[in-house]
């Protein structure tokens, strides 16, 4: 029996510019710091040009010949149909905001079905139709999502080049395949506002996959923050089953009760009350606040019945997921779970 649970945020969200990211792969609050520093990801390049003629016939989807992107959209609907015509790929996303750092390394496997990787501390694996989750306390839980979504992965990160001026620099070769490196040379300020400096360089390939895109973004504080996003290893990415996952299904069974909850977002917290379905007797609430992880037990002296209610010590932060998880031994399952108001 699955669960419901969200995998931990993919999205890339450029902070100074003001845009949010909505996360592709189901939505969650945790970060980590990668092992390499952001950016140091980037695809092997080999036979670089230096002079390269663009014409409108070998200008990108959504690109103009002056090197503008003139239709994101055109741009990113070519690019997440470039990714689904892969056999496999590796996705990197490893972006800083201001106190903290957000890094994903995912395997896909299209031909199968599958992918497996870490984010934000967490372990993830896709098989069947379904999600699954490790976090760092081994507590696993899944949820089914479409396999497709994989594809939106990080990928909000491209609509800021709608503002941003680019240059052809030279043609590089990335996985045997011929990849124009873009220049940024200015951007929109009315378009990208808060933002003081932008500098970094694209990758893509002439029928539209964006296999890099590297930003230091500077906002009016003067901060800057690097964002990275990179597509590695086309159609030589391998995707193994994790020992975790095969540990968990031979010890899980069907056991896991199962319950409806309503969520009451006020200033300092969430109530949240059971509506409907089993009694349990002790219930952990995991959300995000401050940016940090928080982890409460909903305890009662009798058992959590219909209309027992549990308020949380602090107020989640906006856009990030309060779940009610039960575990029983080696067994854990998110029964609710609902994201706090923007």
């Amino acid at each position: 029996m699955r669960s419901g649970l969200k995998v931990v945020a993919v999205a890339v969200l450029i902070v100074f510019a003001g845009c949010t990211g909505v996360n592709p792969l189901g939505g969650g609050d945790s970060a980590s710091e990668p092992n390499d520093t952001a950016g140091t990801n980037t695809p092997e390049s080999e036979g670089e040009t230096d002079d390269l003629e663009i014409s409108n016939e070998t200008s990108p989807p959504g690109m103009a010949i002056n090197n503008s992107v003139e239709n994101v959209s055109a741009l990113l609907a070519s690019h997440h149909a470039e990714l689904r015509s892969l056999e496999s790929y590796r996705l990197i996303v490893d972006r800083e905001q201001r106190n903290r750092r957000i890094f994903a390394d995912i395997s896909v496997d299209n031909r199968d079905e599958e992918y497996e990787g870490e984010e934000g501390g967490s372990r993830l694996y896709y098989t069947d139709g379904a999600v699954y989750t490790q976090t760092d306390d081994e507590t696993v839980t899944d949820r089914e999502v479409e396999f497709q979504r994989i594809h939106r992965g990080g990928t909000e990160l491209i609509g800021i080049l709608e503002g941003v001026n680019l240059t052809v620099e030279n043609r590089t070769t990335i996985d045997d395949t011929p990849v124009v490196r873009y220049r940024v040379t200015g951007f929109d300020r009315t378009m990208l506002t808060n933002i003081q400096d932008l500098t970094g360089y694209v990758r893509i390939a002439p029928d539209g996959l964006v296999s890099e895109i590297s930003l230091d973004v500077t906002g009016s504080s003067g901060e800057t923050l690097k964002q990275h996003y990179a597509i590695l290893g086309v159609n030589d990415t391998t995707v193994e089953t994790p020992d975790w996952f095969e540990e968990n299904q031979e010890n899980r069974d069907t056991t896991q009760p199962q319950l409806t909850a309503s969520f009451d977002f006020v200033e300092d917290g969430v109530t949240i009350t059971h509506q409907g379905g089993e009694s349990v007797s002790s219930l952990q609430v995991r959300y995000t606040a401050g940016g940090e992880s928080v982890v409460e037990t909903w305890d009662s002296e009798r058992d959590i019945t219909v209309g027992a209610s549990y308020t949380t010590e602090r107020a989640p932060d906006p856009g990030t997921e309060v779940r009610v998880i039960w575990s029983e031994g080696d067994q854990s399952a998110v029964l609710a779970e609902e994201t706090a108001p923007e």
